[in-house]
């Protein structure tokens, strides 16, 4: 089982840190969201849970957010035993909002209506409620330093969903569109969109 991180680009890997618990150093753990509004998933060799025999990869400091709270090289989170889970993945998606803005979760299906647009009907597409997606299940909720919600989730082949965000955004795509496809995390920005934004995609081959 692969697993992925998402910003603004699909990353192949989990940001995992030594996070001092009550004075001690805790086992390598993945932080989902900021400060007080994180919640701790916790990755030990040593646990019999899900993340049981994950690999763990050094890797520079330069990625890690919390850098500051970090007494041992922090990890990668890169993969679990190939034959659990067959070709699934989990993705941690840490994706900010905009200045002043907000960030919201929808599936990747929608429903058309009709709808008066400068006083003329015309169908327009109404995205369904993320909920979670079908083929999408939610490991753990955290929020970030604006309240955004960053979030765990494991995906199946053929899953998508939509990360969407409003406020400021220079030069971003206000629209995500996530798809696992069973070897390639695509990360891309709706048609419309596209010109801002570049298509990234992480294989699991890689």
């Amino acid at each position: 089982m692969k697993c992925f991180s998402v910003c603004e680009i699909a990353e192949l890997g989990l940001i995992a840190i030594n996070q001092p618990l009550d004075g001690e150093i805790a086992d390598p753990a993945i932080l989902i969201g900021h400060g007080n509004s994180c919640t701790r998933v916790g990755v030990s060799r040593d646990q019999r849970d899900f993340y049981t025999k994950m690999l763990l990869a050094q890797i520079p400091l330069t990625r890690l957010l919390h850098a500051e709270i970090a007494h041992q090289p922090p990890f990668r989170l890169v993969k679990g035993r190939p034959n659990q889970c067959g070709d699934q993945c989990i993705v941690h998606i840490a994706t900010a909002a905009g200045v002043g803005g907000h960030l919201w979760y929808e599936a990747n299906t929608f429903e058309e209506i009709e709808e008066e647009v400068r006083g003329r009907p015309r169908v327009v597409r109404a995205y369904n409620f993320f909920s979670p997606s079908p083929g999408i299940e939610v490991l753990a909720i955290g929020h970030g330093e604006n309240g955004e919600p960053h979030a765990l989730l494991r995906m199946v082949p053929g899953a998508s969903f939509r990360i969407c965000r409003n406020g400021e955004l220079p030069g971003l795509s206000p629209v995500l569109i996530v798809a696992w496809t069973g070897s390639v995390l695509r990360v891309f920005p709706p048609k419309r969109y596209a010109s801002l934004q570049e298509t990234s995609e992480a294989s699991a081959a890689a």
